[in-house]
């Protein structure tokens, strides 16, 4: 899971989000190529191949929000802390987003969405043939070492944050064979 900063729009409202990059303190978002494994043969998709391929394992495959600064509030022991972020924020966001999706399909009688990447690819290579977009696609920003580019996937984001209505609707569709 990629990680972002939220950017503010008019009025204090969600604007958009950027890939995750501290440059003055040299931290931010992952993102890159494995040295162990190869692209599995899902990894497919706009953005997918691009100058940094080179036949191994790309990641990030999704993003959450995680910059400290703009990421999340955290309740801990009765009290309220400003600042949480990271990964520890954003794969947990990730997790509940997946366990919304696993309860619609229960109700429905489908089966639970089980290892969700050839999905996930599935819905931004073919954002048409599913009833809702499942993602926020993320074009500004670097993590440091990869920009985020034109919509699709990229090494700073993947295929970007969840719209996690449309990633259950996506789900329901995809188990139900009905894209």
């Amino acid at each position: 899971v990629g990680c972002t900063t939220a950017l503010v729009g008019t009025g204090g409202t969600y604007g958009e989000e950027a890939v995750w990059g501290e440059p003055f303190v040299q931290w931010g978002a992952g993102g890159g190529l494995s040295v162990v494994f190869t692209r599995p043969k899902w990894q497919t998709g706009p953005g997918v191949d691009n100058q940094y391929s080179d036949g191994m394992r790309q990641v990030p495959d999704v993003s959450a929000i995680a910059d400290s600064d703009t990421g999340w509030d955290v309740v801990m022991g009765g009290s309220w802390y400003a600042g949480g972020g990271g990964t520890s924020a954003a794969a947990p966001l990730w997790a509940a987003v997946a366990a919304l999706a696993d309860q619609a399909l229960d109700q429905r009688h489908l089966p639970q969405m089980g290892f969700a990447n050839p999905a996930l690819y599935d819905f931004g290579s073919h954002p048409g043939d599913f009833p809702a977009g499942a993602f926020n696609p993320v074009t500004r920003g670097t993590n440091l070492f990869y920009p985020a580019t034109s919509t699709g996937w990229n090494f700073g984001t993947g295929w970007g944050t969840p719209n996690a209505a449309g990633v259950v609707d996506d789900f329901i569709a995809y188990e139900r064979g009905s894209r």
